[in-house]
């Protein structure tokens, strides 16, 4: 507003001057002219209202005025006269009006750049207090609520201040200009207040946050984000139908009652999108697998990265972005491999029919030597599991259950620790791996080599 101020204000003082300086020439042309007219017609010049005197004695001050002007050939001196007259009669009312109004002008310039500094030094104190108990309670949430309010309530209140500023100039101007100007303070205002509101979702979001870490409740970082997103188009909603209807004058029943009509045919039109969305509160509430979860799902395998109100992103062991809809996460099974207490493991070791009991048993013994200690294995709950199950047609079997406390990097540096154990172990202790092998005997092989050497001797 001030800026706006200063422009008009320097833009009439410009104004003035080249303004007077030419429209009192053309009335010097115009009275010219009429003198010089026929005398059949003097009787009506001579009933023309003559230029107040005010304005011939400041006419003289620009001396002679050629006669001819090339420009001024093609326009009637009456228009003129008129065009002379209302930017004389303006200029005078504008002069009037600034001259009637200086104390109120002053009293707006002042307000307004105490609002400016009032409003820094109380968005700053504001901001502190917040910030601070936040902060003891509620952890980072204090610095969020700041950086979200300093600049919309800075704004807010230097706005308001400015707008108290000018009642003053404000009563002396006409009133439909009056309630222009005052629809526009409160339709920006309104949109300042509630982008304010929309900018504390965030607060509300790391307040979730922080709740869920101290409380050790484990709120679900989906239901945060449909949160967040549910507030703010709630918002965003309500200010518009607010300042449509408040600030604006609009009738928004017939816009709603039309959008409830379009809304009916948008619906049967996107009923796969909105069964998404439906789909997308249920795994929410549900929650089968929150974001950073290895799942399987319709042969996919990899990890969640983000649960949208459409769709589900998965990230594959490969590195492969797979976007699945919701409705079909609702409704297909889900592997979690995440939320397994643990990794189960197992194999069989095969040894040779040439092995003796005593073999066996040491087999075993090596075996439980080698996992025992290992501090992968919850020996309490499940220990590893080691029997001398089997014996099938070519080799002695042991069979070997591990279920393992750990992460998948560890499982897998595990592994590898204990198949180097056995066969280190194994090969110290003379125990022979078995690998399937099949021995085959040929029935009557002396009569078969007899006939063909007799064939032979023959052909000779």
């Amino acid at each position: 507003m001030k800026i706006s101020f200063l422009i008009l204000t320097t833009l009439v003082v410009i104004f003035l001057f080249p303004v007077k300086t030419i429209a009192n020439p053309l009335m010097v042309t115009a009275t010219t002219a009429e003198t010089q007219q026929d005398s059949a017609t003097s009787d009506a010049a001579v009933s023309e209202p003559s230029p107040e005197p005010a304005e011939s004695e400041g006419l003289e001050l620009f001396g002679e005025i050629p006669e001819e002007l090339p420009i001024l050939e093609s326009i009637d001196l009456t228009t003129l006269q008129k065009m002379q007259s209302f930017f004389v009669q303006t200029l005078n009312e504008l002069g009037t009006w600034f001259s009637d109004n200086t104390q109120n002008l002053l009293i707006f310039a002042g307000g307004s750049l105490a609002s400016v500094i009032l409003s820094a030094v109380l968005t700053f104190v504001l901001t502190g207090v917040s910030a601070k108990l936040f902060r003891k309670s509620r952890g980072a949430t204090g610095k969020v609520l700041k950086s979200s309010l300093r600049l919309p309530m800075f704004l807010a209140l230097t706005l308001l201040g400015v707008f108290t500023s000018a009642a003053g100039v404000l009563k002396n101007i006409p009133p439909e200009s009056r309630i222009i100007i005052a629809r526009i303070f409160w339709a920006i205002f309104s949109i300042i207040i509630f982008w304010m509101v929309f900018r504390c979702i965030a607060v509300v979001d790391s307040f979730l946050k922080n709740f869920s870490d101290r409380t050790g409740k484990n709120i679900n970082d989906l239901l945060i984000s449909l949160i967040r997103k549910t507030l703010k188009v709630a918002i965003g909603a309500i200010g518009i139908m607010f300042i449509m209807q408040n600030i604006l004058g609009l009738n928004i029943s017939t816009l709603l009652a039309g959008a409830g009509v379009v809304g009916l045919a948008i619906a049967f039109a996107a009923q796969n999108t909105i069964a998404n969305f439906i789909s997308s509160i249920m795994v929410i509430l549900d929650r089968p697998f929150v974001v950073g979860d290895r799942i399987k799902l319709n042969g996919i395998d990899g990890f969640v990265e983000e649960v949208g109100l459409r769709s589900t992103s998965v990230r594959t062991l490969d590195g492969n972005l797979f976007t699945i809809p919701n409705a079909t996460v609702a409704d297909s099974p889900i592997e979690n491999i995440t939320k397994r207490p643990y990794i189960r493991y197992s194999f069989d070791i095969t040894l040779t029919y040439s092995m003796t009991p005593q073999q066996m048993r040491q087999a075993v013994k090596i075996l439980h030597e080698i996992m025992d200690n290992m501090p992968v294995f919850d020996m309490a709950t499940n220990p590893p599991a080691i029997h001398f199950n089997e014996m099938r047609d070519w080799a002695l079997v042991i069979g070997v259950m591990l279920w393992f406390n750990c992460s998948w990097d560890e499982f897998l540096d595990a592994r590898e620790s204990i198949n180097f154990a056995i066969l280190e172990k194994f090969n110290e202790a003379g125990l022979e791996f078995a690998f399937p092998t099949n021995t085959s005997y040929l029935i009557g092989l002396d009569n078969i080599q007899t006939k063909l050497l007799t064939k032979n001797k023959e052909q000779q």
